[in-house]
Parts: structure tokens; C-alpha cells; sequence
């Protein structure tokens, strides 16, 4: 079965009329990068690993929708149509790949908020929301097996530009949302175009000058959390961001901890 009809059979209802287009794109684009637009396909960062050996430079892959999108943790991620879903193969000089997924989300933010003028706030660590709920995830790949320097990345973007034909699943609906409730015309071309140009204006910044503008983006910092482990949810005040992005939490009994990955939520959410 091709990807469209997958697609359609996986998200039916509704007409989504706001598509993606390469040269739209590339319009946009500040930065010498080559973009392939597809109307759907399984995953935009699989699509990117397995082009990466034919070509050696920055690329990226666009789709308005994807049948198996994946988020952290190897878990599924919801990737309907009304979305813009795009990864950015892309060469860097980093050791963690936590300052890569901090930077794309700093950079997807900037992004947002230049095109839409929507105040758009991040959840540690890869997380974008805009009026209380989600409209982006992010996922960061390292293209080599080696971790113990990453040189090129895939950057992977998930983001809600309207709601999904048919609407939001049940286990999400309370805290995803979407950009806009009708998207104006050509603004994922615009948004794609404006994402890719803040990752590389971002990659020239110094790392001080990232952190800084993440951290202020941070909504969750002296707030009540929950940290998620396993099957456990353990309570915790998110104290502060470390240097290295790691979120520093306090339990009820006075242990802290560094948190170098995992999922953590806010009291209020669901």
C-alpha cells in the first residue's frame, strides 16, 4: 500500500488544503540547503538515514503527513494530516546530544513565534506548547554509531499546523493542540523555510548564547512536576537547568537528581 493511501485510511475525514512544495519552500530559505517535499511518507527521519549515504552534504525531508512518525523512547508519534513534519540532515561539532535537541527546539520556537506571532514556551526537553498544549515534538538522531562525538545529526520536527482530519485521539486530545484552527495559505512552505534558516543562524551562536535562550523558554522551572520512570511517577519540584541541559529536580525528601533524559510533566497535565 502506498503512503497516501495509508494515510488516508489512518486519518480519515476532512480536506487539508495548506500542502507543502519544494521550491515554496525554497523561496524562503536564507541558506544554501537542498528540500525534498513529499506529500506523505513513513518517516521523514528514516527517509533521511537512508539517503544520507548517497549524499554527502546538509539536506532536508518534508511531508504534510507520515504513517510512522516516532518520538523519544522508540514510542509512536500521532503525525496526521495538518501537520509539517521535517528532518534536517545536518553537520555539527557537539558531544551531547542533548545540545543538539536544545537548540532545534530553540530554533523551531524562534521559528514559530517569527511566523505566527504565537508565544510559543518549551518543556524540557523537547517539547513546544502554545496556549497550554502541545503542537511540536522534536527527535534528534545521530546518523554515525559512534556517540562519543556527533558530526552529523538528523533533526527531526513534528509540528501541529492545524487539528488532524477527524480530530485528536482520545489518549492526546486534552493536551495536544495546533497552531491554527484554519491555516493561512503557503505558511508551512514559509514556516519549513524559517525553521531550517534558525537551525543554522543558531549553529553559529555560541553555546552560552543557546542556553540562555532556551532556558528563558522553559516554562516548568520552580514549578510541581512528575517525574516518569518505568511504571513510577514521582513527584518533584524542577529546581533548574544545568549547563549540560540537564534538569535538576528536588524530591519530597530532599534528594535531587540530574535529569539526563526521561519524560516529565506538569502537575496540571494529564
Amino acid at each position: 500500500m502506498k503512503e497516501r493511501e495509508k494515510c488516508d485510511k489512518l486519518f480519515s475525514g476532512g480536506i487539508i488544503t495548506d500542502r507543502l512544495n519544494a521550491q515554496k519552500t525554497a523561496e524562503h530559505l536564507k541558506v544554501p540547503v537542498y528540500v525534498e517535499a513529499k506529500d506523505c511518507t513513513g518517516s521523514t527521519n528514516a527517509d533521511c538515514r537512508a539517503q544520507s549515504g548517497e549524499k554527502s552534504g546538509d539536506f532536508a525531508i518534508c511531508a504534510d503527513c507520515q504513517t510512522d512518525g516516532r518520538g523519544r523512547r522508540g514510542k509512536s508519534f500521532f503525525s496526521p494530516d495538518g501537520g509539517l513534519y521535517l528532518s534536517v540532515v545536518k553537520s555539527v561539532n557537539a558531544d551531547d546530544p542533548s545540545k543538539i535537541t536544545a537548540l532545534a527546539a530553540l530554533a523551531t520556537a524562534e521559528a514559530i513565534e517569527n511566523v505566527t506571532g504565537k508565544s510559543i514556551g518549551i518543556k524540557w526537553i523537547n517539547d513546544l506548547y502554545a496556549d497550554g498544549k502541545k503542537v511540536c515534538g522534536i527527535l534528534c538522531e545521530n546518523i554515525s554509531e559512534d556517540f562519543s562525538r556527533l558530526s552529523r545529526v538528523i533533526i527531526g520536527i513534528g509540528i501541529n499546523v492545524s487539528p488532524p482530519p477527524g480530530g485528536f485521539p482520545d489518549d492526546i486530545k486534552r493536551r495536544a493542540g495546533a497552531l491554527f484552527e484554519t491555516p493561512p495559505k503557503n505558511i508551512k512552505n514559509i514556516l519549513c523555510a524559517e525553521i531550517i534558516n534558525k537551525i543554522y543562524e543558531l549553529c553559529e551562536k555560541s553555546g552560552e548564547y543557546v542556553f540562555k535562550r532556551y532556558k528563558s523558554r522553559l516554562f516548568m522551572l520552580g514549578k510541581n512536576i512528575e517525574v516518569i520512570k518505568k511504571n513510577e511517577r514521582l513527584s518533584a519540584t524542577a529546581e533548574r537547568l544545568c549547563p549540560d541541559y540537564r534538569l535538576f529536580v528536588r524530591y519530597p525528601s530532599g534528594k535531587t537528581e540530574e535529569l539526563c533524559s526521561g519524560e516529565v510533566s506538569l502537575k496540571t497535565e494529564e
